[in-house]
């Protein structure tokens, strides 16, 4: 698995469209993985490569068989570099007709709006996806919908949603209510983020 996840690190850097900015990737498992400590090393690597300069919907499959029993902590590796949306660690048997599980694994990223979004630009490095995120950015994709980021600090030079300068409105501190108001429909992500990093035992 560590050949692949390399491998993909060398098409990404190397042979990917610079006009590309958005990733779907699965990761599949079907039995016990042979390298995990170095399948930790490269997806590391890879999460530094690409984490926070491509939109990434990464979902995992483990896939059951009536021999082997599919790896959790390599295969889940991969799905730290999900900055989109809910990531899952999917289930499935073999026992299942091939139309069954093309079904499932297409209704994994069939909501992702990565064909939808624009990009908001900082003159300044300080935009985070997430609040634990220690490296920050200049740039941050934008969904349909309401969204919410991190800021390093007060933005002190512009903002641009494609051609548009965006007016920056500070409002008062925040309070309890006003922050579980703001959180309350990142929760589910950010926990859902939390328990990703805890079995792959990583910070970020």
């Amino acid at each position: 698995m560590a050949t692949g996840i390399s491998t993909l690190t060398k098409f990404i850097r190397n042979d990917l469209s610079k006009d590309c900015h958005s990733l779907r990737l699965l990761t599949i498992s079907d039995g016990e993985v042979q390298d995990p400590a170095n399948v930790q090393t490269e997806a590391a690597q890879l999460a530094s490569l690409i984490k926070n300069e491509f939109t990434i919907n990464s979902q995992a499959v483990r896939l059951f068989t009536s021999s082997s029993q599919p790896d959790t902590k390599a295969v889940s590796s991969l799905l730290q570099l999900n900055n989109v949306s809910n990531v899952n660690l999917l289930d499935l048997q073999t026992s299942l007709t091939n139309i069954e599980i093309i079904a499932t694994i297409a209704s994994l990223f069939s909501n992702d709006s990565l064909n939808r979004h624009a990009i908001l630009k900082s003159d300044e490095t300080i935009l985070k996806s997430t609040p634990w995120q220690t490296t920050m950015n200049n740039t941050l994709s934008l969904f349909p919908g309401e969204n919410l980021f991190w800021l390093s600090k007060l933005p002190t030079g512009n903002l641009i949603v494609g051609e548009t300068n965006v007016k920056i409105h500070i409002k008062e501190g925040l309070t309890v209510d006003t922050y579980e108001n703001l959180l309350k429909t990142k929760i589910e992500y950010y926990i859902n983020q939390l328990k990703i990093l805890k079995i792959v035992n990583t910070n970020e």
